[in-house]
């Protein structure tokens, strides 16, 4: 984030989520989530949205690569951090920005050539853990209980 601009509500609740994790066991995935996981119980106010169901695999939405999408239609913008006021206008290919409040303005270009999209952006599929990294895991194995310890991705 921006310097400065540190306030952020998110904080906030993995704060109290890393409270409760301190105040009490958490071996795996489970403990974190479902109806009684940490998550829920650390504030009225806090859930989760998991990508994939711990217990059945089941993934609940497809992560997107919009970055590669995107970036064929729009620009690299550089120094977006020094303006203080922007203008999107819905014609031309710009924007206007302008890096004082007095508002003297410049035209930044922010789009490629006409583009169409025609087809969607790629599914990205998240990288399971390394061999070495499972090896290393596979050390705590002796301190998780029996019920836990499928859920410890260290089955090789």
């Amino acid at each position: 984030m921006i310097s400065g601009h540190t306030k952020f509500a998110p904080d906030s609740h993995f704060g109290t989520i890393k409270k409760k994790t301190i105040e009490s066991n958490c071996f795996s995935i489970l403990d974190l989530l479902c109806e009684n996981g940490k998550v829920r119980k650390s504030a009225s106010n806090n859930f989760e949205i998991v990508y994939k169901n711990p217990e059945t695999s089941t993934k609940n939405f497809e992560w997107l690569d919009w970055k590669k999408f995107l970036e064929k239609k729009f620009l690299l913008i550089k120094g977006i951090r020094e303006w203080h006021k922007i203008i999107i206008r819905q014609e031309g290919n710009g924007i206007l920005v302008s890096e004082d409040t007095g508002g003297v303005f410049r035209e930044v270009p922010i789009l490629k050539e006409d583009v169409i999209f025609e087809e969607s952006p790629n599914i990205v599929e998240p990288e399971s853990l390394s061999n070495s990294r499972k090896v290393e895991l596979s050390f705590f194995k002796q301190f998780v209980p029996e019920n836990h310890k499928d859920f410890m991705d260290c089955n090789y």
